[in-house]
């Protein structure tokens, strides 16, 4: 078993050179085009009193998070808010430091450690509440389209940006009804998936494919759809808050829709593969997105670095002191058990 991890970690680690050079490139892109002592001087208007608040913000977050994935996991098992809300916070943690968002496994992993649910079946409810995330902040970036004023070159490409956005998003929750009605139609190609999964994580493929297809019972549970959705929107409303209190707290040009598309931008900027906890792509998608309205780079790269901040050092923090209350013993585990899961 220690030798299947191995391979894992292996496949894991090669899959994440990829997206370490897209961060060095990112960065070194920066260094070699920005004016440091700006970024000192945009520092320097930084008003530290707000920060406090976008903490608070960003951590009740994770509450609405650990809330909407309870109503998605009640059709398979009744969880503890408490424990949602951990796994919610741990599996950030370990985005934040591990590569190829690794920490999407963990958070299954945990979850289903300390509440003895299938580990197969809490992956594919992470997977369905990407699904549901991935389509707000589609629609906030469409939302900005239509308010905002943009010339015509970056018009076309954030165009490009919402329609492709669309495409993905919409085609994988058409996909996820389906198969939550049509489970057979699934079932098939998700056993064949997972029978060539790097180190043959599981040792019975249909079974794994049963438990995680059991997640898509929440699409048929109607009468929890519309708190999911809500859920869903009020977390990005409350993060797309402090992409404005920041704009305030830097003394920044712009209006509430203008941090809501910067929200939006940056995060499906962060689809594309990098270095534990974005670092780099995230500064260079907020610059990018800064562009569109002519805020220097000194100040985009400034304003991104709080945020980021604030996203990362609380989390890993709580995270890694939820681990070590339940025991670091609770993430050494086999992802997929047969008779277990």
């Amino acid at each position: 078993m220690v030798s299947k991890i191995n391979q894992i970690l292996k496949k894991i680690g090669l899959a994440s050179i990829f997206g370490i050079i897209v961060s060095i490139f990112v960065i070194v892109y920066i260094i070699y085009n920005i004016n440091f002592s700006l970024v000192g001087l945009a520092f320097k208007k930084l008003d530290t009193g707000w920060i406090f608040l976008m903490i608070i913000i960003y951590l009740f977050g994770f509450i609405l998070r650990g809330v909407r994935w309870h109503l998605m996991l009640l059709p398979i098992k009744y969880i503890r808010y408490k424990s949602t809300i951990e796994g919610v916070v741990v599996g950030h943690m370990a985005n934040s430091v591990l590569p190829a968002r690794a920490g999407e496994l963990v958070r299954a992993i945990f979850i289903g450690n300390i509440e003895k649910i299938s580990k197969a079946s809490a992956l594919g409810t992470v997977f369905i509440e990407r699904v549901f995330d991935g389509l707000v902040i589609v629609g906030i970036l469409i939302i900005s389209l239509l308010v905002l004023k943009f010339d015509v070159a970056n018009r076309e490409l954030i165009n490009s940006i919402a329609v492709m956005g669309s495409l993905i998003f919409f085609s994988a929750i058409v996909v996820l009804f389906i198969g939550a009605k049509y489970r057979k139609l699934l079932e098939k190609p998700l056993i064949f998936v997972i029978n060539y999964l790097p180190g043959k994580m599981s040792d019975n493929g249909e079974r794994v494919a049963s438990n995680f297809l059991d997640s898509l019972n929440v699409l048929k549970a109607l009468n929890k759809l519309p708190y999911i959705i809500t859920c869903s929107i009020c977390i990005w409303l409350a993060e797309g808050s402090i992409f404005w209190i920041a704009f305030i707290a830097f003394h920044l040009p712009g209006n509430l829709l203008m941090a809501y598309f910067t929200l939006a931008f940056v995060n499906l900027g962060m689809i594309i593969p990098s270095a534990p906890g974005g670092i780099g792509l995230f500064q260079g998608a907020n610059i990018l997105a800064f562009s569109f309205f002519a805020i220097s780079m000194e100040s985009a790269l400034s304003y991104s670095i709080v945020i980021h901040s604030i996203m990362i050092i609380p989390t890993v923090l709580i995270g890694l002191f939820i681990i070590y209350r339940h025991g670091i013993i609770l993430l050494k585990t086999r992802l997929f058990r047969s008779e277990e899961n």
